[in-house]
């Protein structure tokens, strides 16, 4: 990330025409919600947390994270939910959400969890070592993951066989498609995808 460091936590709200917020550190939650049109985060980081590193809510219209990394937060590395939009995108590439983990054995935080009306396509992503599901997506349309780790990622109550995963896909229509290549899903609780 760039030099800019912020030392608190960071919101941005109510934006009508998308954002942009590119080189800069955030020691604290970054919350974006109830925006319309295309939210960018371009070479952010986001980490030691008391929550979620990144949340991205309330979203109407297409999300692109690139060299992102929300690591070593105490709930999600990120959670994005742009279902606001019938069919805006979510696009991730170059970006990492590694070690999230509240440490309680109740609850079950992914480190990228993503619910979208549009194509998700991920590229480039780690998400490892976090006490969930190493990334969760929910999509109507089709789900794309390329070049991307997804690794010991454990959960202490194996009752709840939605969380412990590398990779959790759920797919919400029946002809929607999912594509996979080049993606390693290993030593994680319950399955790899």
């Amino acid at each position: 990330a760039g030099n800019t460091v912020l030392t608190s936590a960071t919101a941005i709200t109510n934006t009508t025409s998308g954002f942009t917020l590119i080189g800069m550190t955030i020691m604290g939650q970054l919350e974006v919600s109830g925006n319309i049109g295309t939210i960018t985060l371009t070479d952010v980081t986001v980490e030691s947390s008391s929550g979620t590193g990144i949340t991205i809510t309330d979203q109407n219209g297409a999300v692109t994270i690139d060299q992102v990394k929300a690591d070593n937060n105490t709930s999600y590395g990120m959670f994005i939910d742009n279902t606001a939009s019938t069919s805006a995108a979510v696009t991730i590439t170059n970006s990492e959400f590694n070690f999230n983990d509240d440490s309680v054995s109740s609850t079950n935080c992914s480190g990228l969890y993503v619910n979208s009306n549009g194509i998700i396509t991920l590229d480039g992503v780690t998400a490892s070592g976090n006490g969930g599901n190493g990334a969760q997506l929910t999509s109507a349309k089709s789900i794309v993951v390329e070049n991307s780790v997804f690794s010991n990622n454990t959960i202490e109550d194996l009752i709840d066989e939605t969380h412990g995963h590398g990779l959790y896909i759920n797919n919400t229509s029946t002809t929607a498609s999912v594509s996979l290549a080049n993606v390693q899903a290993h030593a994680n609780s319950l399955s790899g995808i």
